[in-house]
């Protein structure tokens, strides 16, 4: 909750926790409380029917499913880095791989709230997991490599991805962002930053334009649309210091990805973006 002015607004890491049960994403279930299962269920009702212009459908599963396949099918990388993590399950998931090192990182106060469910869960599964490591970040202010150093492997590459990350900040904070993470993997061995845009152009055309306008404006900190296109998608990664930058219609993918819709790939409202330092 954000004070009395933004009384029922909160992070969208609930909304995605639901989002990612609702679509029966492995071990999601054990990242969110009854709470917000049962208010976000009675919330997004009236949404659910019509999976052509549902949020969970149009943008969310793509943009997870695609992220997933990057991950497991063109990197095979064992280190891997997930910056504002939320409630996502991927480290649980990837980390039943003992040679994958899997750090999660977020604000403290969600980290924490995140570790406690991992640890609860690992528990009462009776499992160990020493490669599912969290620390705490500020994107805006901490020094990445001072951070994160300490606990990879300086000679290996590594995956960094962050999912719904982007449309909350303004440009300038973006800029500063996307450099940290290119100079991180930049002082290291190199690697890719896998992330999510939702582009100006592509949400003004969509039919989810107005309800998700009306949505966020309600219960959510506010959407940030200041990229309006793939070109300047990449122009911008690439003033960043990436040194290759391409992207991907998820929906372009939808067989492979086994979406749950079968929406136009014109259609798409989310862009993934694959930025790569060498």
């Amino acid at each position: 909750m954000y004070g009395r002015r933004n009384l029922f607004k909160f992070s969208p890491a609930y909304t995605n926790a639901y989002a990612w049960t609702k679509l029966g994403i492995e071990n999601s279930q054990y990242l969110l409380n009854s709470f917000f299962k049962i208010f976000l269920s009675v919330l997004t009702y009236p949404f659910s029917f019509n999976k052509k212009n549902n949020y969970t459908y149009l943008v969310t599963e793509p943009r997870y499913k695609a992220i997933d396949y990057f991950i497991i099918n063109k990197f095979s990388y064992n280190q891997i880095i997930e910056l504002s993590c939320g409630f996502s399950p991927r480290g649980i998931n990837f980390t039943k791989n003992p040679n994958i090192t899997y750090i999660e990182s977020d604000t403290l106060s969600m980290l924490n709230s995140k570790k406690r469910k991992v640890e609860t869960f690992y528990k009462n599964e009776n499992i160990t997991r020493p490669n599912h490591k969290f620390v705490s970040l500020n994107l805006l202010e901490d020094d990445l490599d001072k951070k994160l150093s300490p606990f990879i492997n300086k000679n290996e590459k590594v995956l960094i991805l962050a999912e719904d990350l982007t449309h909350y900040f303004q440009m300038e904070d973006l800029k500063i962002i996307f450099t940290n993470i290119q100079n991180f993997l930049r002082k290291n061995s190199g690697g890719v930053y896998i992330t999510d845009v939702l582009h100006e152009m592509d949400v003004k055309k969509s039919i989810l334009n107005k309800p998700l306008k009306k949505f966020s404006r309600i219960f959510l900190p506010k959407f940030i649309l200041d990229i309006s296109d793939t070109l300047e998608g990449i122009s911008f990664l690439k003033d960043c210091g990436f040194d290759f930058v391409e992207t991907q219609n998820p929906l372009e993918l939808s067989k492979l990805l086994d979406l749950k819709t079968n929406i136009l790939s014109e259609k798409g409202v989310i862009t993934i973006y694959i930025a790569h330092v060498f």
